[in-house]
């Protein structure tokens, strides 16, 4: 099999062998800007390969559960973080309709457009690029959707706010659950290490002072075990 090419100005005369036989082809390299291996692979018939690269942004399938629980994911998760934004929005109207800040009944109307499903991610995403933050575009998505029921109560959604005491008060509420996830995984870890102390507890491991090793003692006895005991007993 051989292939020979020549070059006139602006052309490339393809000239290759496929299958045991010879195929030529002309291929103009001027409408072909990407360059002369992409018209080469063109004119013998052959379609390039394409591998999709991971986005690091995006959270991986395969990585990601050695780095962070199912409960974890959930709280992070995108649809969830909207919630959050809209749930503020949601106590901010019902206290200032409390105090006689805005009609009581715009409240009812803002509740139930604040439903992280009915909103696109992806083009909220994307008009936060121009906006600044996600607040923005969120709040006007939650307006739009407020005033195909009811255009008075839309005048009253995010009354007297800012975007930071959205992003921020949704932020804290993320904490907290998180906070909650994590304090429950560390229960269970540290159970798991209390039962494996008792367990093992007359089982003799090095002991060690000023970083050399020292008498032999108890598993039960070493300091990493008693302060497990003590946050076990201290949690409950």
């Amino acid at each position: 099999m051989g292939k020979a090419l020549s070059f006139k100005l602006g052309t490339a005369v393809v000239r290759a062998g496929v299958g045991g036989g010879v195929l030529a082809g002309r291929v103009n390299v001027c409408e072909r800007p990407w360059g002369l291996a992409a018209g080469l692979r063109a004119a013998i018939g052959v379609t390039p390969r394409r591998t999709a690269m991971t986005n690091p942004l995006t959270p991986s399938s395969l990585l990601t559960p050695l780095l962070s629980s199912a409960a974890m994911r959930a709280i992070l998760d995108d649809q969830a973080r909207l919630q959050r934004m809209l749930d503020f929005i949601v106590a901010l109207a019902r206290a200032e309709a409390a105090v006689g800040v805005i009609p009581a009944l715009a409240t009812d109307q803002i509740a139930a457009a604040a439903r992280a499903e009915r909103y696109d991610l992806k083009a909220l995403g994307e008009e936060a690029v121009v906006a600044g933050n996600i607040a923005i575009p969120l709040i006007n998505a939650l307006t739009a959707e407020v005033a195909k029921t009811d255009a008075a109560a839309a005048g009253y959604v995010h009354w007297g706010a800012t975007s930071q005491d959205v992003i921020d008060t949704a932020l804290v509420l993320e904490l907290r659950a998180g906070l909650d996830v994590l304090i429950a995984d560390l229960d269970r870890a540290v159970a798991g290490f209390v039962a494996l102390a008792g367990r093992y507890r007359r089982v003799a491991t090095v002991a060690r002072v000023g970083l050399q090793h020292a008498a032999p003692m108890p598993v039960f006895f070493r300091d990493e075990c008693r302060e497990l005991l003590s946050y076990h007993a201290n949690a409950n």
